[in-house]
């Protein structure tokens, strides 16, 4: 009688089989290598970088000029409300600048003062006027008897003299807000001196 021996099964896998199916691992201590690949940047990429920077660019040169302005304006502010020295017109004898004509000089010199006495004796006659439009009328018709004459004279004199043509513009400024400030005020009091005179007899 024949006896049937099993035989082992298949499905067993061996020992070799396992270790060839193991993954592979790094000795210890040794780093592992991963391999990135590099692709090359996409021209998108490219386009939005570049306009990142332009942005970026436009971006500090408006900052920049935005604070060069605030930085000036407030040196000029400070200055004036300080009352920074201001350096007057050239000496009339000409030795603190070899290039000052003396006579130029002095002309300008006098010529400023001129006007703004003029300006000064303008205001006061304006002074007392009714209304507005009267009170600009006799502030030019008593100014124009020195300024029209000396106007032209006095700026070509300060043309030629260091410092001269700042004169001449400050008095020109001085001129304009002195009629300025003569219209306000009389509308300002013009009520009231129309109040005191009717409580006067006539």
């Amino acid at each position: 009688m024949r006896v049937k021996v099993p035989h082992a099964s298949s499905a067993t896998p061996s020992a070799e089989g396992a270790e060839d199916k193991a993954p592979c691992a790094s000795p210890p201590g040794v780093p592992t290598t991963r391999f990135v690949s590099q692709e090359p940047a996409r021209p998108q990429d490219a386009v939005a970088v570049a306009r990142r920077r332009g942005r970026r660019a436009v971006l500090a040169t408006f900052l920049f000029f935005t604070v060069a302005f605030i930085a000036i304006s407030a040196t000029e502010i400070i200055s004036t409300a300080l009352g920074s020295p201001v350096t007057p017109i050239a000496a009339i004898t000409g030795k603190d600048d070899t290039s000052a004509d003396p006579v130029k000089s002095r002309e300008c010199a006098d010529g400023v003062h001129s006007l703004a006495s003029a300006v000064d004796l303008a205001a006061a006659a304006a002074l007392a006027s009714p209304d507005e439009k009267t009170a600009t009328t006799r502030f030019r018709e008593s100014l124009a008897g020195v300024w029209d004459p000396n106007e032209k004279p006095t700026e070509a004199s300060c043309n030629s003299v260091p410092r001269g043509r700042d004169a001449f513009a400050a008095v020109l400024r001085l001129r304009e807000a002195q009629e300025g400030f003569i219209r306000r005020q009389v509308v300002e009091i013009a009520p009231l001196r129309r109040d005191v005179s009717a409580y006067l007899p006539r």
